[in-house]
């Protein structure tokens, strides 16, 4: 028999880890599913959105400000919210959430810099659909939340943002605080888009950073950086940090490195990649689960030491289906044969008092 089983560990203040606990988590412990399938996981400051493979929402942590998607204050664990839409797409921010069907976008929660997209002078709903975004016939493929701000990338390449754009995070025809959804002045038929705190990337032929991103150009050509666009596999930023996964399993980071976010040069090669706000989980074309960075909430391994070399998870055997990060939190989700349930039986027992 096959299960399937959700792992997290870390920051864990106000349940954002979907666990009851209220504080850290520093070993993998185990969140009750209740046959929820999720395919993948968006966390913000003290919140968590998941998404499951039918397109139901939940959602876990701080709801006092409705960033959950509904007027409940608080539950334990993952809770089914904004039930009636297919979703197809999910972004959390600090302390608002983004959510979007294939042609249509809600907010909810608190923003004081536009991050809700509803107009000036709206600072907190509780899922409110953006009137007219999109515009007819165009539809959504990729949503993006920094700290504060949104990007959604459209089927046509067009990159369309709101929130915080102080810092040049929307390009370089917008500034201050953006309160609806706006066209950004960035090259045309862009590939993938990914936000930091106080930046924006957009990939197309070139790699362009929005915003402050200590020491990196705003424009790099991806041929002087010696990667072809068709060798990346994914893109994604962590709040000080940009990270390109290659197909052939090396990460290309660009940015700060002072928490170590820099990618272990010994780093097996990886298939896939989860960026949290100054920490990395991997997992390895052999399987493997491996961590590195900012470790203060025991969201890489036991110790608060930031993680600097290469680090493997130790998790059940089976077959890891993703991993997620977000700020200081991490989740691991596999199938496995109920031999290797038993077998992590101790390892859950370690941190049972925690709850």
């Amino acid at each position: 028999m096959c299960n399937k089983i959700l792992f997290a560990r870390g920051a864990n203040g106000q349940g954002q880890l979907g666990l009851p606990s209220g504080v850290d988590v520093y070993h993998l412990a185990q969140v009750m599913l209740d046959g929820i399938c999720p395919m993948f996981l968006s966390a913000g400051g003290n919140h968590t959105l998941m998404l499951d493979s039918t397109g139901c929402l939940f959602a876990a942590g701080d709801n006092t400000l409705g960033q959950c998607g509904n007027n409940v204050g608080k539950w334990e664990g993952f809770a089914q919210v904004a039930q009636g839409q297919c979703w197809t797409a999910i972004a959390a921010g600090w302390e608002f959430s983004v959510f979007a069907t294939e042609n249509a976008v809600w907010t909810s929660g608190h923003g004081k810099y536009g991050e809700l997209g509803l107009g000036e002078g709206i600072f907190h709903a509780v899922m409110q659909r953006i009137p007219g975004f999109p515009s007819k016939n165009k539809k959504i493929s990729q949503l993006c939340a920094g700290v504060y701000h949104v990007i959604c990338l459209l089927d046509n390449g067009e990159c369309w943002g709101w929130g915080d754009a102080r810092h040049g995070e929307l390009g370089p025809d917008l500034s201050g605080c953006v309160y609806m959804p706006t066209k950004m002045c960035v090259p045309s038929n862009v590939r993938a888009v990914a936000c930091g705190r106080g930046f924006s990337v957009t990939l197309s032929m070139t790699l362009d950073v929005w915003g402050r991103l200590r020491g990196i150009p705003y424009s790099l050509k991806l041929s002087e950086m010696k990667i072809e666009l068709n060798d990346i596999l994914s893109l994604n930023a962590s709040w000080s940090a940009v990270f390109i996964l290659m197909k052939r399993g090396n990460v290309v980071m660009l940015g700060r490195d002072d928490l170590a976010q820099r990618c272990p040069a010994e780093m097996p090669p990886l298939k896939m990649l989860a960026v949290g706000s100054e920490h990395c989980l991997g997992i390895g074309v052999d399987g493997k689960v491996y961590g590195w960075g900012w470790n203060e909430h025991g969201n890489v391994r036991e110790d608060k030491k930031d993680v600097r070399e290469v680090y493997l998870l130790e998790i059940p055997k089976g077959n890891v289906r993703f991993v997620a990060a977000g700020c200081g939190t991490s989740w691991i989700y596999i199938e496995t044969s109920n031999k290797a349930v038993n077998e992590t039986e101790n390892t859950i027992a370690n941190i049972k008092h925690v709850f």
